[in-house]
């Protein structure tokens, strides 16, 4: 609403000149006709007393002769001035001579409205008389009143001059700050697409200049301000959107993990019938036909098996709810169990394997040794998968120097197989995808492997990259910072071992094959020397020859014998040597400590090294034997299984080892065996009517019981296994089990009761 227009400034301006040009008026209106009126007044008295002055000098001879008549014939002269009222002349004695018009009033009022004027008539120095003139003062009166008249005239002149200069003067000075002020005024009502005109080059103007500029940016801010905050409505709109869709995708992978636990449960519970029966099927007697029939079906259920694993690790990893479990992990062990894994179908393939740790590698480090096996294991099938001859090398090298309690490690898998082009290398990390649409048709395989092998090592702190080249091969490998691990239960021989170091001379045709053991004798602290003499033992092919006839890239024993000749080296003695097989599938005559065979695991190596020198034959894994199949300690065993079938095959895997088994159909019957009798182990299923395994460990443990339970279940989802230690179960194995895996459990247990039973003797 606009103010009114007396509040303005020109408004006020202009009421503030008439105001003081009307002041000014008013006091000139007052004060000028009194000033004007005096004046009047004594001029009118100046010219009466002159007029007074000259009929005294005109009447003089008539009194100074005494003569009237001269007089009054004088007096009519100066009668007929029409400002003249009365004229009075008088003697010396003050007698009246002689008196023309109206005689002076006596009434007082009638006084003050007439004016007189004496004069003294004189004739030398006598004093004859006096004259007095009388006037009235009407026509001075009229003549203030017109002068009145033209003050106000001139006053109201005055005042309509000064309002017309201030109007001009307000259009002058204030027309800008009007503009100015409508300006603001229109900016405070969110307009802001006019400008203030400039007037002139004064103050002003530079004021209406400045104020044009910052106009400008506040218009240029506003756009701005008006932009983002539609770029925030649109993000947070976006924002909303991703909400929602990460809710509905969260509500999915929570469906789709429902559905991948319950089709879990649901696959794994047949396929552990399936391998179970046909593992045992394998035992028994067979002829050639049946025997080749059920390893195919045990190869095909667990390559069915892999894939399973495959899709629930890449579910895992997309829910985000893949977590590492870093322990103490044996690297030499790890490489040597995955040379065991794959040298079979490498052979079959008529390809060579090779493992290999190297020099400065810690056998002992802690990580998750699980995902590492995984991830490798991935690459290495790979590899094999896509060569056809040549080598397959997995290798773990030390890289870097890391101080303290870390080390940098490499771990690679290197083959001379099909080989990446470079337009597939990133593509083969996606999930489903290969190099080209005949991969799948000639070497098969899901295409996730590769997949969930990078996200895990990238989970663990690495990434894969790969070098490759079309035709000649491939070399996959990650790089991980891992803490070093104490040595923990290494065996005394491995320690002795790099103690020794000894010195080692090669006699090895195959360049790969030297490769390899050049690495995993590093890893042992061996020194490689170039002399046979200045060996402590040799390591030599296969070949048909003793030790004393061996020697590298085709020399024969004379040569050799000249060349210790000539560096004054002799040898009294054959030099203890270590035979290298090709394959690992050759039949020798040779000591089983001093033979080595593909893929020339480490500790295969080191143990054959230790053998050569005089010390123990060791199992290259550390464990002087492992518990025969017929144990010689018979467990006690509760397995608490409702499928039938599960049943079957878990007794007489238990069964054949020599075990007593019984078997429940739900944890509630679980629970009064395992309170009413004393058992070794119990094998609980988790999914059971009545009361599941979850629920039976935890009663079990609240009444005190600590028997050792280990969980046998499908379920292989994110947090089972947490969830079944959580309810007080010592162990966790999924189904379909691994007849080895339930071995190794039950010889530990075995090894632990044969151990009681040994104290209680010594002690009695």
């Amino acid at each position: 609403m606009r103010r009114p227009r007396l509040r303005t400034i020109r408004s006020q301006l202009l009421i503030g000149i008439v105001c003081a040009f009307g002041i000014i008026g008013v006091v000139v209106f007052a004060v000028l006709p009194s000033l004007v009126h005096h004046v009047m007044l004594e001029s009118e008295e100046v010219k009466l007393e002159g007029v007074a002055a000259a009929i005294a000098q005109v009447v003089a001879p008539g009194l100074d002769f005494e003569d009237p008549e001269f007089v009054e014939e004088s007096l009519g002269y100066f009668f007929k001035l029409p400002e003249i009222y009365g004229i009075e002349v008088y003697d010396s004695n003050g007698d009246l001579v002689c008196a023309a018009g109206d005689p002076f009033p006596l009434d007082p009022s009638a006084q003050q409205k007439l004016l007189t004027a004496t004069s003294q008539v004189a004739q030398g120095h006598a004093e004859l008389g006096r004259v007095v003139l009388i006037t009235r003062s009407d026509m001075l009166d009229a003549a203030l009143r017109n002068t009145r008249v033209v003050i106000l005239a001139m006053i109201l002149l005055a005042v309509s001059i000064a309002g017309v200069a201030a109007i001009i003067v307000a259009n002058y000075i204030l027309r800008p700050v009007v503009d100015l002020h409508d300006a603001t005024r229109a900016i405070s009502e969110g307009d802001l697409g006019g400008s203030v005109p400039i007037r002139g080059s004064t103050e002003l103007a530079d004021l209406a200049r400045a104020f044009n500029v910052m106009l400008e940016r506040l218009r240029t801010t506003t756009t701005s301000r008006d932009n983002l905050e539609k770029e925030v409505e649109a993000r947070q709109r976006a924002l909303e959107e991703i909400q929602r869709l990460k809710e509905r995708a969260e509500k999915l992978a929570s469906v789709k993990s429902e559905f991948l636990a319950n089709m879990s449960h649901e696959i794994r519970t047949p396929m552990n019938g399936i391998l179970g029966l046909t593992e045992l099927a394998l035992d028994s007697h067979l002829d050639t036909s049946q025997r080749t029939y059920l390893n195919g079906v045990l190869e095909a259920g667990r390559h069915l098996l892999a894939i399973l694993n495959d899709v629930l690790d890449l579910s895992k990893i997309e829910a985000g709810k893949l977590e590492m479990n870093p322990v103490t992990t044996d690297l030499a062990d790890l490489i040597g169990s995955l040379g065991i894994q794959h040298g079979t179908v490498a052979h079959s393939k008529g390809i060579r394997l090779h493992v290999a740790l190297g020099p400065e590698v810690p056998r002992f480090v802690v990580a998750d040794g699980l995902r590492i096996r995984q991830i490798l294991a991935n690459l290495a099938g790979n590899a094999i998968k896509f060569t056809s001859e040549g080598f397959v090398r997995i290798a773990i090298t030390a890289e870097g120097e890391r101080g303290g309690t870390e080390c940098q490690l490499k771990f690679s898998v290197k083959d001379t197989g099909i080989g990446v082009p470079v337009s597939k290398r990133e593509a083969i990390f996606q999930p489903f995808e290969q190099a080209d649409g005949s991969t799948t048709r000639n070497f098969g395989g899901t295409g996730l492997g590769l997949t969930i092998s990078l996200r895990l090592a990238t989970a663990m702190g690495g990434k894969i990259e790969l070098e490759s080249e079309p035709a000649k091969g491939s070399d996959f490998y990650f790089a991980l910072t891992l803490p070093r691990a104490p040595l923990g239960d290494e065996p005394a021989w491995c320690t002795s071992l790099r103690g020794i170091g000894p010195r080692v001379h090669l006699a090895l045709e195959d360049a790969e094959i030297e490769h390899t053991v050049r690495s995993n004798l590093g890893f042992w602290g061996a020194e490689i020397v170039d002399q046979e003499a200045k060996a402590d033992l040799l390591i030599r092919d296969e070949v048909g020859q003793d030790a004393s006839d061996a020697h590298p890239n085709g020399t024969d024993a004379s040569t050799d014998a000249n060349a210790d000749a000539d560096a004054g080296l002799s040898r009294k003695e054959p030099l203890p040597y270590v035979r290298v097989l090709g394959t690992g599938l050759e039949k020798g005559n040779t000591d089983e400590e001093r033979r080595v065979q593909a893929p020339y695991a480490p500790l295969e190596l080191g143990s054959a090294l230790w053998g050569c020198l005089g010390g123990q034959a060791q199992d290259p894994s550390g464990v002087r034997t492992s518990l025969p199949r017929q144990q010689t300690v018979s467990l006690r065993i509760l397995v608490a299984e409702d499928n039938q079938t599960n049943q079957m095959v878990i007794t007489r895997m238990l069964e054949r080892s020599g075990h007593e088994v019984t078997v429940v159909e739900n944890g509630s019957d679980a629970v009064d065996h395992a309170l009413d009798q004393t058992y070794d182990i119990i094998l609980m299923d988790w999914h059971m009517p009545v009361m599941n395994g979850l629920e039976a460990t935890a009663e079990l443990r609240r009444r005190g019981s600590r028997v050792r339970i280990v969980a046998l279940t499908a379920n292989a989802l994110p947090g089972d296994r947490d969830l079944c230690l959580e309810a007080g179960m010592n162990g966790y194995l999924s189904k379909p089990i691994r007849r080895a895996d339930l071995e190794k459990l039950l010889a530990e247990i075995a090894r632990g009761k044969e151990g009681r039973r040994v104290d209680s003797s010594q002690a009695a």
